[in-house]
């Protein structure tokens, strides 16, 4: 059986929250490095994506919505 389901996806890189706050100084320096502008996304990136996608999600479907940066 067959569904014709698409979803629409957030994909965040490594963020700043607290669950990294105590985390080697050298491992998130080394993540923000990997990041085009060099820094973490903040969780407020997240949250205005998770909005952007509840308003303009009837506009297209089946996207992933991949978040480098801030």
């Amino acid at each position: 059986m067959a569904f014709n389901v698409q979803v629409n996806a957030i994909s965040p890189s490594m963020m700043e929250t607290d669950f990294i706050a105590g985390e080697d100084e050298r491992m998130i320096d080394a993540a923000k490095q990997q990041q085009p502008l060099k820094r973490l996304i903040l969780v407020d990136a997240v949250a205005q994506s998770i909005v952007f996608q509840l308003n303009a999600g009837a506009f297209y479907t089946g996207e992933n919505l991949f978040l480098d940066v801030q």
